[in-house]
């Protein structure tokens, strides 16, 4: 990573998430905006003065250097002798970050343990802050704080997607902060292609926010396929498909649905919605074989096939092509008793083995989803 340099160094040739934008209209704006110092952290025994944007911090130089972050480095650069830099208002030591996130990296610096102890749980964390702290903390060097917010996301994220609480930041922040957050957990968290990383647990909460708002995959799309997540891609084109109502035209054609996705997306979706359309015509002739026995085995299998007929014929009315929705409401009809009430010979022991075919089914589809969108994934390539 690079280190924070002024304008008298060398300039930085790579750009960073959080960074200015110098040719940007926004930024020569912004630079006729007064300069303020910061309420919280322009701490008068400071002895380190940065200017973000147009807020002036002064902070503890040590804090700075800690965890061998890109600061220490910095800071042990040879200075002329007349040099001033850092030590005053007038000539600030200049970083193009966001404000906020560097103010999320000196809260973390002052925060006392009580403060530390509330980011554990989900009703007390700061999950705002600790998003800036693990993208600023990327970004200079702090192992530490990095770690720290990494895990506390990652395990905050994973209530989320359960409990589905879209009271959290994660669910009204922009996605340009999503997007941040997970272009740094792929490509730098070693663990990121486990299921249990950040970025399997942020591609989730992305999927259950833009499902709970109804929005468009297009943007989250286009980060996903720049990063070669080909299962998180697969779901978002599956959140789209199911999206797309059908409507009969007098002419009797359907009308074609609309959405913003790109032309090569498109293309992705109409392939995957070919392929899905054909393995849904397979389920819909007859009846998915059981790979298990249960006594009598013939009886039941005979319950199954006429359960499975009913089934099938109160999802074929559906204005939406859904697949997993349409498993899903047979499986919650027979929970509810409904098709023992039409065959009193789907006892409750069958009607539990109805659900297991069902539950395999649903499995075995989300794990071929990528395929269906994809196609089949060549030996050498890495599934994300």
């Amino acid at each position: 990573m690079d280190n924070p340099e002024t304008p008298r160094k060398r300039k930085r040739t790579e750009a960073m998430p959080g960074d200015a934008d110098d040719t940007s209209g926004s930024l020569n704006s912004a630079q006729n905006d007064p300069i303020v110092r910061d309420e919280t952290y322009y701490k008068e025994k400071g002895d380190c003065v940065i200017l973000v944007g147009r807020v002036l911090f002064k902070i503890h130089r040590y804090l700075l250097e800690r965890d061998a972050s890109a600061f220490l480095n910095m800071f042990a650069l040879p200075q002329d002798d007349e040099s001033t830099q850092s030590t005053s208002d007038e000539d600030p030591l200049i970083l193009h970050d966001d404000v906020d996130d560097f103010r999320a990296l000196c809260w973390i610096m002052y925060a006392l343990p009580t403060v530390h102890m509330q980011q554990y749980r989900i009703a007390t964390a700061n999950v705002k802050n600790l998003i800036g702290l693990y993208l600023i903390s990327q970004k200079y060097h702090f192992e530490a704080h990095e770690t720290f917010a990494r895990e506390l996301l990652r395990r905050h994220c994973t209530s989320l997607q359960n409990k589905q609480n879209t009271a959290s930041f994660l669910f009204s922040c922009p996605e340009s902060r999503l997007e941040s957050l997970l272009r740094i957990a792929t490509l730098t968290d070693p663990t990121s292609m486990s299921i249990n990383s950040l970025s399997s647990a942020l591609q989730k909460i992305w999927i259950v926010r833009l499902e709970k708002a109804k929005q468009s995959a297009c943007f989250a799309l286009t980060v996903g396929e720049e990063l070669g997540l080909r299962n998180f891609t697969a779901e978002l084109y599956y959140f789209e498909l199911s999206k797309m109502e059908t409507q009969r035209l007098a002419s009797g054609a359907y009308s074609h649905p609309t959405n913003d996705l790109t032309p090569s997306q498109k293309l992705v979706l109409y392939q995957g919605y070919w392929s899905l359309r054909h393995w849904w015509s397979d389920v819909l002739e007859s009846a998915p074989r059981k790979t298990f026995f249960c006594p009598p085995n013939h009886d039941c299998s005979l319950s199954w096939t006429r359960g499975w007929d009913r089934a099938i014929s109160d999802e074929k009315t559906s204005k939406f092509f859904h697949p997993m929705q349409s498993l899903k409401s047979i499986e919650e009809r027979i929970h509810m008793g409904y098709y023992a009430q039409i065959d009193v010979s789907l006892t409750e022991a069958r009607s539990e083995c109805a659900i297991r075919v069902l539950t395999k089914m649903t499995t075995e589809l989300k794990d071929a989803l990528a395929n269906h969108f994809h196609g089949p994934l060549l030996p050498s390539a890495p599934d994300a």
